[in-house]
């Protein structure tokens, strides 16, 4: 039933800031500036990407034994559902399972944060 599964578990901490560039897309930046209008400096934004990245990592790389670099991926959250979707930027040239996209789910409990991808089998009629 299920193709793939990718999940990270990280504490709610500020991510380093010589970090940033290396894991966030300046669309993501953006969107993180938008949160912190939104919803205060609380929540450790930059550590949700680094984390939702990380599922996406460990979702994608047994499919295609491929290596994806953070900046290969952009994370859209949704901040009020706790959902994020994940596009595929720089896939493997020649994939033995081609995936462009991941919708995964985030939650924040204490000082941690969960991020989880899973990655349905597709229906086969017969």
């Amino acid at each position: 039933d299920v193709l793939s599964v990718g999940q990270d578990v990280e504490q709610a901490t500020p991510l380093n800031p010589d970090l940033r560039d290396m894991i966030c897309r300046p669309e993501e930046q953006a969107q993180i500036n938008r949160l912190r209008a939104e919803h205060g400096a609380a929540p450790a934004y930059e550590k949700l990407i680094f984390s939702a990245k990380e599922s996406v990592h460990k979702a994608y790389f047994p499919l295609n034994h491929h290596t994806l670099d953070f900046l290969d991926a952009r994370i859209d959250l949704d901040w009020h559902s706790n959902t994020f979707v994940a596009h595929i930027l720089n896939p493997e040239p020649a994939p033995r399972i081609p995936v462009a996209r991941f919708d995964g789910r985030f939650l924040f409990h204490q000082d941690w944060i969960f991020t989880a991808i899973v990655l349905k089998a597709p229906a086969i009629d017969g």
